[in-house]
């Protein structure tokens, strides 16, 4: 988890935006495949 934080942080500076907030607001989205994959990464770690 602590990646994509880095990561939005690294789009920020490199768009140049004043704030993390319009980074997100304007760049994040969660695909199905994505929502899978953390439902599979939540499911093994608490070994359901």
């Amino acid at each position: 988890m602590c990646i994509v934080v880095l990561y939005v942080e690294v789009v920020q500076e490199r768009l140049d935006h004043a704030n993390i907030s319009l980074t997100l607001d304007t760049h994040s989205h969660v695909s199905p495949t994505m929502k899978k994959s953390a439902a599979q990464f939540f499911g093994d770690a608490l070994q359901i």
